[in-house]
């Protein structure tokens, strides 16, 4: 049980971990450090104007439900098994990477993220689409994303995609550049890859059944693997 009152500001780190009856946080909460509420899954909210110079741990936080519009991360953000998670704000930026694995219940992600690391949203089975200005500086891991159909035109990536098991995926998009490896194994409904696709280190295509030719034009900076 929490038996002291957090502080407006904290100059270090704020750890909070399995505080599992911590339901709430003051208003406008600045941490220099970084923030730590794994566990804690009675947390139904975050505060508005919450400031956190670091990183924001909030895995396993399944009573989370979206995060305010002013949140600001001056690091990573890890909101791994937030299973009850519907929605991020507009516009969210995260420097650092962006763990979003397992949060089944995330449908749509907001216009206008960037992701300066890596952005992982792996297992998210409901996710439906990407947002068309998408930014992902590092590698982008939608692996098991099953109601994925699509990706947006023009889609780069800094790093590896990672498509593994994305069996709802219909098509590339046009202008997609991966600055890794591209992924797609057991990709079972991809029935081709788009002209002037670009990866700079191998594409693993196996379990890909319906691909039959390869674009004459694709640019492949490592291998193309089919076992």
């Amino acid at each position: 049980m929490l038996n002291f009152t957090v502080p407006p500001t904290v100059n270090g780190n704020l750890d909070l971990t399995s505080c599992r009856d911590l339901d709430l946080l003051p208003r406008g909460l600045t941490v220099r450090g970084s923030l730590n509420l794994t566990g804690c899954t009675d947390l139904a909210a975050l505060p508005e104007g919450l400031n956190v110079l670091g990183s924001l741990y909030l895995a396993g936080c399944t009573g989370l439900t979206a995060l305010p519009d002013d949140t600001r991360v001056g690091n990573s953000a890890y909101l791994n098994g937030c299973t009850g998670l519907r929605s991020l704000p507009r516009g969210l930026t995260v420097r650092g990477r962006l763990d979003l694995s397992g949060c089944e219940g995330l449908n749509l992600l907001p216009d206008g993220l960037m992701v300066g690391g890596n952005l992982y949203l792996r297992g998210c089975r409901n996710l439906l689409a990407m947002p068309d200005d998408i930014i992902v500086k590092g590698r982008l891991d939608l692996a098991g994303c099953t109601g994925l159909t699509a990706l947006p035109d023009n889609l780069t990536v800094g790093g590896r995609l990672d498509l593994t098991g994305c069996k709802g995926l219909i098509r590339l998009p046009e202008g997609l550049s991966v600055g890794g490896s591209l992924h797609l194994t057991g990709c079972s409904s991809l029935t081709q890859l788009p002209r002037t696709l670009k990866v700079a280190g191998n594409i693993h295509i196996s379990g890909c059944t319906k691909i039959e030719v390869l674009p004459d034009d694709l640019e492949v900076g490592g291998s193309i693997i089919h076992k």
